[in-house]
């Protein structure tokens, strides 16, 4: 759903040849993908064409393959993950031709196309794989080439630019907490030191954010809810997020701890999709470093909710408590490692003094436990937890939301219509302001009854739309 705004501006901008891919999407149980047909609206026929198609997919599958109901004598060539939610999907049709002025396949029928992942289930709601607009059947997120590679239709530019990184779940059993609910929590278990184990909390608060030790410390359990961020909030301390994604946020440095874990009768474990990471009989786990920036006001990175990485100076605020979590990795040929990808010493040692550790790990987090609207100054709109989901030009921009106004920024003069749009697709609420002008308005809106979370608000003007994921306190 994230990259639903951003293939609607796409589709207004494509420069369509002669050919046109039109479809259909599916919403029954029963048949959970996509079908799909082309169209020749020139004098002059194709022969040999390929179809390359984005696919958002929801983050619990551990793998997808494409399971095609009809294909119409095309394969799939090649399946790529690009992101963490996005996968790039290439069907050969190169010994197929479509007709001038005529369709494929040539009976007017549709090729239907299921995801499946790796065990083979249907995986995802349609409006959670295809991003197809609303009322609109064509699927711009689809780009069909000749056998050269010529583009005949279509614009494959799709990446949105956010990135998916893991922060420590809060414990909250609810689609608020970890946003929407195909966005369940991802959860890394490592099985360390079986022989006199010593995985423990060392010191301060005893019930840190999304870490849980038994009480025979053999294990400890790490839980992560998605966050998506083109750039993480800079704050006045540096702090680490779980990588979850091809590359970190803009302005955070990656590196990777490896585990050394327990060679007997190993149980390290996942669930959920932990896409880079790599738990096995070992585990390497990959984070992202977001360094400190002096004269920020803001307290908190993520909402109170959640737990994060850190080790702050207890002058940064007396409603950040802190822990020390020790994990005892393996004893016996201990083989544990770190890499920094080419940062700085200062960096590596600033990593080290959250993160840090030889033969064991030792993990520093926080929480936080007063008010949320203490973790700001100033400012009643969490600007740091919105996410651009599309941009344009000459695109009105949504800035801000509370309970009382939604604050847009315009570029030109026109009718504006604002809507709130819940994780299920469900318009809550939506306001239409006449004649704006160019430059930043308050649009009042009604809260009403609408529950807090997380909700995308849209802003449309002069047929032109951009949105935002944000969080309604």
């Amino acid at each position: 759903m994230k990259k639903l705004y951003l293939l609607i501006l796409l589709a207004a901008s494509m420069c369509f040849a002669s050919l046109k891919v039109v479809g259909t999407g599916y919403k029954e149980p029963h048949f959970k993908g996509v079908s799909f047909k082309i169209t020749n609206q020139g004098g002059s026929q194709v022969k040999g064409f390929k179809i390359t198609a984005y696919i958002e997919t929801c983050l619990m599958a551990k793998g997808m393959k494409i399971h095609s109901s009809t294909l119409a004598g095309g394969s799939v060539s090649s399946l790529t993950r690009l992101t963490s939610h996005l996968y790039k999907v290439v069907f050969d049709f190169s010994k197929q031709t479509i007709p001038a002025n005529g369709t494929f396949p040539s009976d007017g029928s549709y090729l239907r196309i299921n995801l499946r992942n790796a065990k083979g289930t249907t995986m995802c709601p349609i409006s959670a794989v295809w991003s197809v607009p609303a009322g609109d059947q064509d699927l711009p997120n689809f780009v069909v080439t000749n056998t050269s590679g010529n583009v005949l239709w279509g614009k494959p530019e799709v990446d949105d630019g956010l990135k998916r990184v893991g922060i420590l779940y809060g414990g909250r059993n609810d689609y608020q907490t970890c946003g929407a609910s195909y966005d369940k929590e991802n959860t890394i278990t490592l099985d360390t030191e079986d022989k006199n184990p010593k995985t423990r909390i060392v010191s301060g608060n005893t019930s840190p954010y999304g870490i849980e030790i038994p009480s025979d410390r053999q294990t400890i359990k790490f839980s992560f809810c998605n966050e998506f961020q083109k750039q993480m909030p800079q704050m006045p301390y540096d702090y680490i997020v779980l990588k979850l994604d091809n590359t970190c946020p803009q302005g955070a440095y990656e590196f990777s701890r490896r585990h050394d874990t327990e060679d007997s009768n190993n149980k390290n474990a996942t669930s959920g999709d932990v896409w880079p990471n790599v738990v096995g009989d070992n585990a390497t786990l990959y984070f992202c470093f977001i360094p400190k920036k002096d004269g920020v006001t803001r307290k908190y990175p993520v909402e109170k909710e959640y737990g994060i990485f850190a080790n702050p100076s207890t002058s940064v605020s007396s409603y950040i408590v802190r822990t020390e979590v020790h994990v005892d990795d393996e004893d016996s040929n201990n083989n544990n490692k770190w890499n920094f990808f080419g940062a700085s010493k200062d960096i590596q040692n600033r990593i080290k003094n959250i993160i840090g550790g030889s033969d064991n790990t030792d993990y520093r987090v926080i929480k936080w436990t007063g008010a949320a609207n203490a973790m700001y100054k100033n400012s009643d709109v969490d600007n740091s937890q919105m996410q651009y989901v599309a941009a344009a030009p000459l695109a009105p921009a949504v800035k801000g939301l509370n309970r009382n106004v939604v604050a847009v920024e315009l570029k030109s003069a026109g009718d504006v219509k604002v809507s709130i749009v819940g994780v299920n697709g469900a318009v809550v609420a939506d306001a239409v302001e006449r004649n704006l002008g160019p430059g930043a308005h308050q649009i009042k809106w009604n809260a009403g009854m609408v529950p807090s979370g997380r909700y995308i608000v849209k802003v449309e003007q002069n047929g032109m739309v951009n949105a935002k994921s944000v969080i309604l306190k």
